[in-house]
């Protein structure tokens, strides 16, 4: 098999893509142990079955983390990607908290997320935040009364997170609840290697395959030490 010098290139940086998914993996691994019911948590939480999903980039996530104030001074927060991108209209610990609030505390709480597993307690004074998974609690009560004030701020995070489950698509009817969202476009085809390529160097090829090795073989023992 030949490979043009971007292929190789391609490669190289997809080792250092590895070794910073698993810093951050290791830094939302710690953060999320102090502080499991926030939303950028609870999102690490179920994207453990679901990787491939664009919200569940480890990067993602724990710049989603650090920019919540209400976990923004953990620690892990030291080892961010400075130029990763929080996930989209993800909400913050108090926004959630808050939204569940109001449902819950008028007309509407004898509905089922005000309920059982989903109830949430009062608000801690001081940060505004319940101590519950308010964004699962706010899922429910917004797939069943999506038209509530409300859920203004689950209905944003869905429109542009439309396939990360179960916060924003129904298992029960299969139909997304991004209400509006654009189908997101299949990816691309890799092309394949041009004819007449010219084969990199022994060099090269030994280079990426020690980077590819060492890189993953930080992730791993990163994310080893932290369990």
């Amino acid at each position: 098999m030949y490979f043009t010098t971007v292929q190789v290139v391609a490669l190289a940086l997809a080792a250092a893509g590895v070794q910073a998914q698993g810093t951050a993996t290791a830094g939302l691994t710690t953060l999320c142990k102090t502080f499991p019911n926030t939303p950028a948590c609870e999102l690490f939480a179920a994207c453990t079955t679901q990787t491939s999903v664009p919200t569940c980039n480890a990067d993602s996530l724990l710049a989603s983390a650090c920019a919540d104030p209400f976990t923004a001074t953990d620690a892990a927060c030291a080892t961010k990607n400075a130029a990763a991108v929080p996930v989209p209209a993800i909400l913050t610990a108090r926004n959630a908290s808050s939204d569940v609030a109001n449902i819950c505390s008028g007309s509407m709480a004898s509905m089922a997320g005000c309920q059982g597993t989903f109830v949430c307690p009062a608000r801690n004074p001081a940060t505004g935040v319940s101590d519950c998974k308010a964004l699962t609690s706010l899922t429910s009560l917004c797939k069943d009364m999506p038209e509530m004030p409300e859920c203004k701020n689950y209905l944003a995070f869905c429109a542009v997170n439309a396939m990360v489950e179960p916060f924003c698509h129904d298992d029960k009817d299969g139909h997304s609840h991004s209400h509006g969202a654009a189908t997101p476009a299949p990816a691309a085809a890799s092309p394949a290697s041009a004819p007449g390529a010219t084969a990199p160097s022994g060099a090269q090829i030994t280079a990426v395959g020690s980077t590819l090795a060492a890189a993953a073989g930080l992730g791993l023992t990163m994310l080893l030490a932290t369990l």
